[in-house]
C-alpha cells in the first residue's frame, strides 16, 4: 500500500505532504483544486511518462516521492537483481524529479535506477484506472488482457509468442533466400565487408576504457611524476635537506634523550613512534610508485590510432564494444545462411513447417483456456454488473478464429447489450460513458482477486452515474478495500461517504500564487465538505442533515461487512 506521498512543485503543488491510512480513501474538493495533480503525482512515481509541463511554473524542476508497503516476493526478488538495498517488511521509497528542460531522474531506496525498473516494481503494488481506461475498454487488445489475466494464462501466452516469434523469423530468412541473386550477391560482398572490418580489428570488451585510463594517464604524466618525486623528496629528503623520515628521528632521539629528566617527553614518545611506523609505510609506498611510473611507457601512437578505430565501428554499428561483436556474430551466422541458401531454404522450410504445427497446437491450448476463462468471467461480470443496478444487460465474450498473431489464434471481444430485446453488439456501439466506467468497475473488481496489487486508484470511476448507481458503486469499492487499499476522487456525496478516510484538496492565492493543498479531514469536516457536494457553495442546514445521514449509511454498511 501507499503509505505517505511529497510533492514538490508539481503544477500548484509547492511543497506537500500527505499521509495515507489502509481501506478506502476518497480525495473531493472543487474541481481544478488539485486532486488530478495527486494522481499525476502517483503516476510519475509507477514510472509513467513525464512532462515539464507538470514543472511548477517559474521553477526549474519539480519532485515526487513516495513510500509503500508491500510482502510481493518478487518484487523483492526484482530489487535483488538490480542491486537495490532494501529490507523485507519496511518500506520501499521511490522518487522522481523533473527538470524543467525535460531531464528526469529515478530512485529507489535512494539507489539510482530507470523508469523501466520504476514500472515493473510499481506495476505490482499500483494500478490506477483513469478516465482513459474507458477508451482502453473499447480496444480488443483489452478484451484479450483481461481474459489473460483473469485465467492467468500470461505464462501459456508468453510460449505461444516465442514459438510465433521464431516462426515469423525463419519466414523471413525463407523470404529472403528467394531473394534475386544479384541482391543475394550485394548482401554477401556487404556482410563480408562487415565481417572482415570487425574481425581485423579484433575488439575486446572493456578495451576502449583502458585506453582512455591509458591517455588519460599519459596526458597527465608531468603532473604526476612531478608530485610523486616531490611526495618521495619530502618524505626521504635529499642532497640539499632532510626529509620527514629522518626529522622524526631526530625529534625521537632528542625527545627520548629529554625522557630521562621529563615525564611530558616520554609521554609524547609512543605517538612519535607510531608517526614514524605511518611515515615508513608511506614512504615504502611512495618509493614503489615512483620506481612503477619511471618504468611506465605509454605509446600515445598506439592509444590514439586504436581508440579513433573503436570510436569509428561505434559510431558505423552500435555505440559499445560488446554490441559490434553481436554484429560480427550476426553477420557470420546470417553469411553462413546466404551461402548454403538452397540447402537451408530446404531446412528452413521443414522447420517453417515444424514451428507452424508447434504454433497451432499452442494456439489452441491458449485458446481453450482462455474460452474456460471467459464463461466465468461473463457470469462474474454479469453479477457484478447487477449489483452495480445493470441487472439487465447481457454480457459476452466472443471468440473468432483467426490467423496465428502474436497475440494468438483467436479474436476476443466484449459483447454487450444494455436493454432487454437488443441484440449484442460491440462496447463502442453500445455503452454510454456511465455504463462503461460501471463495467470497468465491475472487471476490475473480478481482477482483483487474482493478482496481488495492493493499492487502486479510481480516478472519477462514478462519472456519468448518480443517485442510487453511484451508492452502488460506492459499496462495491469499500468490499474492495477491504484486502487491499482503495482511492477514489469523486464529485459525488454517496461516494464521500462511504470512504473510510477523506481527503480534502484546495488552493488558495499566497503572496503572488496559487498553492493547492490537501486537508485530512475529521468527521465534522467530513460533513461540511459532503453538504458542499449536495448543495454547492452555500451550505444549508438540509444539506448538512443529509450529509451525516450519509456518513452515518457508510458507517454502518462498513461494520456489517466487516462482522459478515
Amino acid at each position: 500500500m501507499l503509505s505517505r506521498l511529497h510533492i514538490e512543485n508539481i503544477a500548484i503543488m509547492d511543497n506537500t505532504d500527505i499521509e495515507f491510512d489502509k481501506g478506502f480513501l476518497v480525495l473531493t474538493g472543487e474541481t481544478g483544486a488539485g486532486k488530478s495533480i495527486i494522481i499525476d503525482s502517483i503516476n510519475l512515481l509507477t514510472g509513467e511518462r513525464s512532462s515539464r509541463e507538470l514543472v511548477r511554473y517559474g521553477e526549474n524542476k519539480a519532485f515526487v516521492e513516495g513510500s509503500v508497503f508491500t510482502s510481493d516476493p518478487k518484487i523483492y526478488e526484482i530489487l535483488e537483481e538490480n542491486g537495490i538495498p532494501y529490507y523485507e517488511g519496511e518500506e520501499i521509497v521511490f522518487s522522481r524529479e523533473i527538470n524543467a528542460d525535460g531531464r528526469t531522474g529515478v530512485r529507489i531506496n535512494n539507489k539510482s535506477a530507470t523508469t523501466g525498473l520504476l514500472r515493473s516494481i510499481c506495476s505490482r503494488i499500483i494500478n490506477i484506472h483513469g478516465q482513459n481506461d474507458n477508451q482502453a475498454i473499447l480496444s480488443t487488445d483489452f478484451h484479450g488482457d483481461c481474459v489473460d489475466g483473469f485465467g492467468k494464462t500470461q505464462e501459456l501466452k508468453k510460449e505461444y509468442s516465442s514459438v510465433y516469434t521464431e516462426y515469423k523469423s525463419t519466414l523471413k530468412l525463407l523470404d529472403e533466400a528467394d531473394t534475386d541473386e544479384s541482391l543475394m550477391l550485394q548482401k554477401k560482398d556487404m556482410l563480408s565487408f562487415k565481417i572482415e572490418e570487425i574481425t581485423n580489428a579484433d575488439l575486446k570488451e572493456g578495451e576502449d576504457e583502458e585506453l582512455t585510463e591509458l591517455r588519460n594517464k599519459f596526458l597527465n604524466m608531468e603532473k604526476v611524476m612531478e608530485n610523486s618525486y616531490r611526495a618521495k623528496e619530502a618524505l626521504c629528503g635529499s642532497d640539499s635537506f632532510d626529509g620527514a623520515k629522518s626529522l622524526t628521528d631526530t625529534a625521537l632521539d632528542a625527545l627520548t634523550r629529554l625522557s630521562e629528566f621529563s615525564e611530558q617527553a616520554k609521554s609524547l614518545l609512543p605517538g612519535l613512534e607510531e608517526v614514524k611506523d605511518k611515515l615508513w609505510d608511506i614512504s615504502e609506498t611512495v618509493i614503489d610508485m615512483v620506481s612503477s611510473f619511471d618504468g611506465e611507457e605509454i605509446d600515445i601512437n598506439y592509444v590514439e590510432s586504436r581508440l579513433d578505430l573503436i570510436n569509428r565501428l561505434k559510431r558505423k554499428y552500435v555505440p559499445t564494444i560488446e554490441g559490434i561483436n553481436e554484429v560480427l556474430r550476426q553477420s557470420q551466422a546470417e553469411l553462413e545462411l546466404l551461402e548454403n541458401s538452397d540447402k537451408n531454404k530446404e531446412e528452413l522450410q521443414k522447420k517453417a513447417e515444424e514451428l507452424y504445427k508447434r504454433l497451432l497446437k499452442s494456439g489452441k491450448e491458449l485458446s481453450e483456456k482462455r474460452r474456460k476463462s471467459a464463461a466465468l468471467i461473463e457470469k462474474e461480470v454479469k453479477a457484478q454488473l447487477a449489483d452495480l443496478e445493470m441487472g439487465g444487460v447481457e454480457f459476452k465474450i466472443d471468440f473468432q478464429d483467426i490467423e496465428p498473431t502474436s497475440k494468438g489464434i483467436d479474436k476476443i471481444e466484449f459483447l454487450i447489450s444494455t436493454n432487454k430485446g437488443q441484440g449484442l453488439k460491440p462496447l463502442n456501439k453500445i455503452a454510454s460513458g456511465g455504463e462503461l466506467s460501471r463495467i470497468i468497475l465491475a472487471l476490475k473488481v473480478i481482477l482483483a482477486e487474482t493478482d496481488s496489487v495492493g493499492t487502486m486508484i479510481f480516478d472519477e470511476v462514478d462519472t456519468g452515474v448518480s443517485g442510487s448507481a453511484a451508492q452502488r458503486i460506492a459499496e462495491k469499492l469499500k468490499l474492495l478495500s477491504q484486502n487491499r487499499q482503495v482511492f477514489a476522487i469523486t464529485h459525488l456525496p454517496q461516494m464521500a461517504a462511504f470512504a473510510d478516510t477523506q481527503y480534502l484538496v484546495s488552493k488558495a492565492v499566497k503572496g503572488d500564487k496559487t498553492v493547492s493543498d490537501v486537508q485530512k479531514l475529521d468527521f465534522e469536516g467530513r460533513k461540511k465538505e459532503i453538504a458542499r457536494i449536495i448543495s454547492g457553495s452555500r451550505v444549508t442546514e438540509s444539506a448538512l442533515s443529509a450529509a451525516e445521514e450519509l456518513l452515518m449509511a457508510g458507517e454502518e454498511y462498513g461494520k456489517g461487512i466487516r462482522n459478515s
